[in-house]
């Protein structure tokens, strides 16, 4: 059959793409031939391969077969054999697989491993080799790839060393494609140009560099494809298809051509290469045989390659109608979380968090003096007497007494309250009660005027620390009289200034105005009663 098929091809007005020297053929017992002899020879192998394959050694394997019968399903045979000669069997003429338009035959080695490569490409990248064309035409299948959505890199009749280089080219491959003669008396070599030979394993260093950097799929229209296709299935390329003779012109165009227009358009490699096959069997009235010449060697360690496998699927882009209308939602969508609360401590840990993280760049100020006193050793009325005057001696412009003496301890309790009810630069403190029961508050010391005292209340967070400074609120406790803070009133006494609440609800000290902290400003959200007291930010404590 090879050799009828081979001396058919000269009679045929089509290039050949085969290889250029004269090949030389055993014509024992062929004495003549003819389309019609071909053609019942054909006839004959293919009733002989079908009646090898109904027998009961594979009719029993069908059942087993994923999708066999369904027109829908894609079937993938595999068989693997080192033995080339299987190769050169026309499969694809199985009648068990006419029901299944989209079922394909695949050969592998029988050894083979896991090829893992990298790639960070951004779209499909084509090497495209045409070598020797003495006597063919590849215009055609070039004309073509340059017209895929691709980056595509034309080799036209290249040198060994410029091959190597592109192959080993570190921004690597996604398809290699070669069409060109190739030798049928050095297996698996291919012409590259007029003087220069060469077998892929003469180029196995770069051939596996490019693998390694993602190469994923061969495509050889050449004499001696089955050679060059068990030589790339050793180094464990994922996917190559090649042809098991030498191929017209005609056929090799139509074959690429179809492939890749229904690659590309989104048809997986096996369907795509059925869909060619197809397009072949229309054709071969005048390439007898045509369908028979493509085979696939896939390695079934790695999914078969897509076009979209090729490089990274693009962003759904969208129009500004979109963009705004998922912006408003997600504006919509915080601001309604946020007014309810539920971002509170979220957001006041943060603001904590970043108090807290603040480098310390300002130093104390030697103007204030902080006087601590142990909790666990109470300090009688007597002691705190003296230390007051002992402070009085150095003629500051307020003391504020941040210790509640609203009844005697110990003695000298009358010189004290003396003390505190007299001296303008003292500021004593108090607690309001806010009318609750549950807290009682504590009151002045008695007969110190409102003037001289300051309440001690303080808002915490939820998550218990003091960003908030309460500076006034109106005096509802009969024992706290006063309005203002112990804060506020030391820094007024030191400031020399005034304070008053003006028109519009604000704090008015001196000539500016500070305005009130409402319980919904930044973030808090907070509705518990005891922080709705109204107030000042001020540092985290």
């Amino acid at each position: 059959m090879e050799t009828i098929f081979t001396l058919l091809l000269p009679n045929y007005p089509h290039s050949v793409r085969g290889d250029t020297v004269e090949i030389e053929l055993d014509r024992t017992g062929v004495t003549g031939f003819s389309v019609t002899s071909f053609a019942q020879t054909r006839m004959k192998l293919e009733a002989q391969m079908q009646g090898w394959l109904d027998c009961r050694s594979f009719s029993t394997l069908l059942p087993l077969l994923p999708g066999i019968g369904d027109r829908d399903s894609e079937v993938i045979i595999i068989i693997e054999s080192a033995d080339d000669r299987v190769y050169r069997l026309p499969w694809h003429c199985w009648s068990a697989l006419s029901d299944c338009p989209q079922a394909e035959i695949t050969f592998s080695l029988n050894t083979y491993q896991r090829q893992t490569s990298t790639s960070s490409r951004t779209q499909p990248r084509i090497l495209a080799v045409f070598g020797d064309r003495t006597g063919i035409d590849t215009a055609a299948d070039a004309i073509f790839i340059q017209q895929l959505q691709a980056d595509v890199v034309t080799l036209v009749e290249p040198s060994i060393a410029q091959l190597r280089q592109q192959l080993d080219d570190r921004q690597g491959w996604d398809l290699l494609f070669f069409a060109g003669h190739g030798s049928e008396d050095n297996v698996g070599a291919i012409h590259l140009n007029p003087t220069e030979s060469v077998t892929l394993s003469d180029l196995s260093q770069a051939v596996k560099a490019a693998i390694g950097r993602g190469l994923k799929l061969a495509i050889f229209n050449c004499c001696s494809g089955l050679g060059v296709a068990t030589s790339l299935a050793a180094f464990d390329l994922p996917t190559a298809i090649v042809m098991r003779e030498a191929i017209p012109n005609r056929v090799a165009q139509d074959f690429l051509q179809t492939f890749l227009r229904s690659f590309e358009s989104g048809s997986s490699l096996l369907v795509a290469v059925a869909d060619a096959r197809r397009q072949l069997q229309s054709i071969e009235a005048d390439f007898p045989c045509a369908t028979w010449l493509p085979v696939v060697f896939w390695n079934p360690t790695v999914e078969l390659p897509t076009w979209k496998s090729f490089y990274p699927q693009p962003i759904a882009r969208i129009n500004m109608w979109q963009l705004g209308a998922i912006v408003i939602a997600t504006t919509a969508a915080i601001w309604g979380v946020r007014s309810q609360g539920y971002l509170e401590p979220i957001e006041l840990a943060t603001y904590d968090l970043e108090m807290n993280s603040r480098p310390m760049t300002e130093l104390p100020d030697e103007r204030i003096v902080v006087i601590g006193v142990d909790r666990a050793l109470p300090v009688s009325d007597r002691v705190l007497f003296q230390a007051l005057t002992k402070l009085q001696q150095y003629h500051p412009k307020a003391i504020g007494l941040d210790i509640y003496r609203d009844i005697p301890f110990g003695e000298g309790h009358r010189d004290l309250d003396t003390l505190l009810q007299q001296q303008d630069a003292i500021v004593s403190s108090c607690l309001m009660s806010g009318n609750s029961q549950k807290f009682p508050g504590v009151p002045a010391p008695p007969g110190v005027p409102p003037e001289h005292v300051g309440f001690t209340n303080f808002s915490l967070d939820p998550d218990g620390a003091i960003c908030r400074q309460v500076l006034g609120m109106a005096a509802v406790d009969s024992g706290c009289t006063t309005d203002r803070s112990l804060s506020l009133s030391l820094a007024l006494k030191y400031l020399d200034l005034a304070a008053d609440e003006a028109e519009d609800g604000n704090l008015k000290i001196g000539d500016r105005q500070v305005a009130v902290l409402a319980t919904s400003f930044g973030g808090y959200r907070s509705t518990n009663a005891r922080d709705n007291l109204r107030g000042f930010r001020s540092g985290c404590h």
